[in-house]
């Protein structure tokens, strides 16, 4: 028993040791274009926060990392990686689906995952995923993960949106950081129409559509998403109103616990009772989050609490040069892509000018060519008249 306890702490150390081992190898790494965007990341006052990982755990991989940091510098190696998870019964997360394309744009994984947990929702409209998708799904994360192992080479950087969620719902290998990595960050506009509405979900099955019109305040239409019933014990469905001011004040009107979902945005449990006194339960949620009402919340999940929250707050602060610093550095990078993109339009244009000039010159070739023809003809015509009137001087001698 206490030889067993001793493989296993090894295995622990070992682990961590060779984490810390693989981050102080890629932190002296800087060189090519694309690895000096990994290391703006690696200075950026969130990465600490959000691509710490707790490999120690049971479940995760670390993989051995080269010291041969010169070929490291030289990688230019991009895998841009997208996961899909959907909320399973027992309240926690499963991934469904990976993708991952080169930078090329060649599709190296595709594929479906079975959760083995029962689904409570698939979050349809976000991952697009429904139960006849994962309809004979064998392969599980295990199988991905072994996939994904396969692609990673030294100085392998990884791409993506959010990409610290999908690393951690999956227990995605430690070799991940290590490999060096990018995270995309996008915000937009949030459509006016979607900021009309309140998402509804969990709904039991035997709630029927004019008690949730109950619940909810104000002037509401209630829509009922064609994945009614159709999926375990649960259905989804939104409340329209006239703008989103109505629906914001609807949310604050609701009775109920205000907490956060998965994603990190408001939402409400409600408890009510309907029919012959059954009681039931629902959640309202909002369609972005209170900070960000002009931006698209991320579809990934937002795996910090309010204490990581509260912390990740004081890290920026404590950190403000750091962060200065990479500012500078992105707007130096910005910079200097739109001089390409501005020296390449005008590159574009002298080449354009070029192909008219030789049109212009064609033209006036043929131009010359014709009036050249023009002249001969003219030539062989006086030829002809000088012959004829020096044939008819002779005739009159």
């Amino acid at each position: 028993m206490e030889k067993k306890l001793e493989t296993a702490d090894q295995k622990l150390f070992d682990r961590k040791l060779r984490g810390l081992l693989n981050r102080s190898i890629v932190e002296q790494l800087s060189g090519s274009p694309e690895q000096s965007l990994v290391s703006l990341t690696l200075g950026d006052s969130r990465y600490p926060r959000d691509y710490t990982f707790p490999t120690s755990d049971e479940g995760w991989t670390v993989t051995e990392l080269s010291t041969d940091s010169q070929r490291m510098m030289r990688s230019s190696t991009m895998l841009a990686v997208d996961c899909e998870m959907v909320l399973c019964e027992d309240g926690t997360e499963a991934l469904v689906k990976v993708c991952v394309v080169d930078r090329d744009l060649q599709v190296k994984i595709n594929e479906y995952v079975n959760p083995y947990k029962t689904v409570a929702d698939y979050r349809t409209e976000i991952t697009g995923i429904d139960a006849e998708s994962l309809e004979g799904v064998t392969r599980s994360l295990a199988d991905i993960q072994k996939s994904m192992k396969k692609l990673l080479s030294d100085g392998t950087i990884l791409v993506g949106h959010s990409l610290h969620n999908d690393l951690q719902v999956e227990s995605f290998m430690d070799f991940f950081p290590y490999s060096l990595y990018w995270d995309m960050k996008f915000e937009s506009q949030v459509p006016e129409a979607k900021m009309e509405k309140l998402y509804l979900h969990k709904i039991p099955n035997n709630v029927p559509k004019k008690e949730i019109s109950r619940i909810i305040p104000g002037e509401v239409a209630i829509e009922i998403k064609s994945a009614k019933k159709a999926q375990g014990r649960y259905y989804t469905a939104y409340a329209v109103f006239n703008s989103a001011e109505e629906a914001n004040q609807a949310f604050e009107n609701i009775e109920g616990t205000e907490e956060r979902d998965s994603s990190g945005l408001p939402q409400k449990l409600v408890t009510f009772q309907f029919g012959k006194g059954a009681t039931a339960s629902l959640y309202v949620r909002k369609m972005a989050r209170d900070d960000l009402q002009c931006q698209v919340p991320s579809k990934k999940r937002v795996f910090q609490s309010e204490e990581k929250f509260s912390e990740s707050k004081k890290l920026k602060t404590d950190q403000k040069p750091v962060k200065e610093t990479t500012t500078a550095n992105f707007n130096q990078v910005d910079d200097q892509l739109k001089e390409i993109e501005r020296l390449k339009q005008e590159l574009e244009q002298k080449d354009s000018q070029i192909v008219t000039q030789d049109k212009i010159l064609a033209k006036r070739e043929k131009k010359i060519d014709e009036l050249k023809q023009e002249l001969e003809n003219l030539q062989k015509k006086l030829d002809k008249l000088k012959r004829k009137k020096e044939k008819k001087g002779s005739l009159i001698n």
